[in-house]
Parts: C-alpha cells; structure tokens; sequence
C-alpha cells in the first residue's frame, strides 16, 4: 500500500510540475510576442526617423546588413500610414480655435432646435444616441414643406458663416502681415546701437 501511495504522490507531483511548466511557457510566449511587436514597431520608427533625417540632410548611410529589414520596414510603414512608398503624405493643416465654426447640416440644425422638446417629450430616453434616433425618426416623418422651414434657417446661417469667415480671413491677415513687418529682417545680427 504504501508503495501506491508513494507512487500516487509523486505522480500527483510530476503533474503539478507539468503545469507549471506550462504557466511559465505561456507566459514566455507573450513576453516574447510582446518583445518581436516591439522590434517591429521600433524598426518602424527607425526607419521613419531616418526617412526624416535623410529629408532634411539629404542623405544619411546605413549599415549593409540592416538594408533589407529597413526596405521591408518602409513598406510596412508606408501600409501604415497610408501613402504609398515614395510619396510624402501632405501635412494636416490645424485649425485654429478662434475660426468661425460652420453650420454643420441641415439635419444638425432641426436636431439642435429640436433635442430639447424630444427630451421633454421623452423624460425616459436619456442618453445623447436614443434622442439622436428619436429626431430622425422625426426628421424622416417631416413632409417637404416642414423641411424647408429648416433648409430656409440653414441657407441663412451659412451666408452669415460666409460673411464671419470673410471677415476673420481679413482680420487674420491684416494681422500675420502685421506681424511680419514688425519683425526685423536678420534676426540672428542684434541691431546696431546708435550713439
């Protein structure tokens, strides 16, 4: 009896053992998909970067036996973003938060009007996506001449947009070219003192 038993806890044993093992391999096989995502990322950035720093020196040397993965690594780069190899993606232009802000949509303009007697209508419905679903459960029950009550309210907001828009371009570039003239041409020579 006491062999079996022997037996039986050392079986119980090598079990236990065994998964453990296989905790630990586990967890090495996400430590190194986590590693080999993070070299192909890195590679990424390093390929970019040097994209970058040969754009603005004009050329830059790389070691032969890093060639290949740094070609492989533009195109995936390059899938990335977006763009095609060889093409340099244009800059966004930022907006500036001071900018008129457009109409939006005719729809955007029944739902702003309109959300606050939905809500009073339907005190249950309560987040911003049921009351969405209710204005245009609305909006598609409206006959045409209710809705050129709206289109009529937008043409109206987007000529006062137009106007505002032109009048914030003309106030920005009176102002950059302002600016321009108040700075001096060379300014890394400090300007002379007079005596």
């Amino acid at each position: 009896m006491t062999l079996d038993d022997d037996q039986k806890d050392k079986y119980t044993k090598l079990k236990k053992r065994i998964r453990d093992i296989e905790r630990q391999n586990d967890f090495l096989h996400v430590r190194i998909h986590k590693a080999q995502k993070s070299i192909r990322r890195l590679r990424l950035e390093r390929t970019f970067l040097l994209d970058r720093i040969e754009k603005i020196n004009g050329h830059v040397s790389m070691d032969d036996s890093d060639d290949d993965a740094a070609a492989s690594d533009h195109d995936q780069l390059a899938s990335f973003n977006g763009t095609h190899p060889g093409k340099t993606p244009k800059p966004k232009k930022k907006k500036d938060p001071n900018a008129p802000k457009g109409p939006g949509n005719v729809f955007f303009l029944f739902c702003r009007l309109q959300r606050d007697k939905i809500k009073d209508e339907h005190p249950e419905e309560r987040s911003l996506g049921e009351v969405t679903k209710l204005l245009s459960a609305k909006w598609k029950s409206l006959s045409k001449e209710d809705k050129q009550v709206y289109h009529d309210m937008y043409q109206k907001e987007l000529e006062e947009y137009e106007v505002a828009m032109k009048t914030y371009t003309s106030n920005v570039n009176s102002h950059t070219n302002a600016v321009q003239e108040d700075e001096p041409m060379n300014s890394s020579v400090p300007p002379s003192p007079t005596a």
